[in-house]
């Protein structure tokens, strides 16, 4: 996960008069009668899905995940996700709160671009070979239950767990190894992030066959960096404007590695940055 800048709220969404202000105004309405907490939304929340927001989400994110950074392709298509559940809220207890977070189903800040493995729930194997559901589906977890919102602006006062690339800065919550591992990383104080943790267990950061998609890039990286040190050397002990220029053109590879739209790009700026930053002194 990296921090990203939003884009320009889509007309669908942009303001009361738009299809997803006119939803919003409804839904507000509808949920506002305490007798229709449980019932669904009369023609549902739809403007969401319109091709022009996930075309914008798209850009936004480079064609891939928010959350765990894979490249979507040719054949995996995006998930716009709710970073606060539209509909429903898994809170613990077995069954799921409802109404979810309605006022926000068609707010630009709240939608996000998600692979199906880190936005639905799915069995999945970890690196140790244990199985766990992960994947977000309707969770949100706060630190304190007492918080959750129940109308709009009151979301404001919650103190969410899961890392938003809109709002935080992850690399201070997420710390990547060269096997393709991810940890939360700890604080000043010595302490893991528990937005790090949290998101970490929520998202399925760690399922096991995206920890090999992430090693194979970290393990090119590292070699790219084994490969630059090694025709260092030879520069130094035999100075050649020919073995100088293959050398910049193997930085210019490594940093292209590091650009938002390649995938895991997050981990490969935390594992190449130190070394080019003494390489390049």
């Amino acid at each position: 996960m990296r921090r990203v800048v939003q884009g320009k709220v889509p007309a669908v969404l942009d303001g009361p008069n738009s299809p997803g202000g006119k939803e919003i105004a409804n839904a507000i309405a509808f949920y506002g009668v305490p007798g229709n907490a449980e019932k669904e939304l009369p023609g549902g929340f739809k403007a969401y899905s319109d091709p022009a927001v996930k075309a914008a989400i798209n850009e936004i994110f480079k064609f891939k995940c928010a959350y765990c950074e894979s490249s979507f392709g040719a054949v995996h298509p995006v998930d716009v996700e709710h970073f606060r559940p539209k509909a429903a809220v898994d809170a613990g207890g077995g069954k799921p709160r409802k109404p979810g977070y309605y006022w926000l189903a068609a707010k630009w800040s709240n939608l996000l671009a998600s692979c199906i493995f880190c936005n639905r729930e799915n069995t999945q194997v970890m690196p140790d070979g244990s199985s766990r559901v992960t994947g977000k589906g309707n969770s949100f977890p706060l630190t304190k239950e007492a918080d959750r919102a129940i109308k709009p602006g009151e979301e404001k006062q919650e103190g969410r767990l899961l890392l938003n690339p809109y709002l935080d800065k992850p690399d201070a919550h997420l710390a990547f190894d060269g096997e393709g591992l991810v940890k939360p990383r700890p604080g000043a104080g010595g302490k893991e992030s528990e937005k790090g943790a949290k998101s970490i267990e929520v998202y399925g950061l760690l399922r096991r066959e995206l920890v090999h998609a992430r090693a194979d890039i970290a393990k090119d990286v590292a070699a790219r960096i084994k490969r630059l040190e090694n025709l260092s050397k030879l520069q130094q002990q035999a100075p050649n404007p020919a073995l100088l220029e293959v050398i910049r053109d193997d930085i210019a590879q490594l940093k292209g590695r590091m650009e938002p739209d390649q995938p895991y790009s997050a981990m490969v700026n935390q594992l190449a940055k130190p070394f080019l930053k003494t390489f390049m002194h």
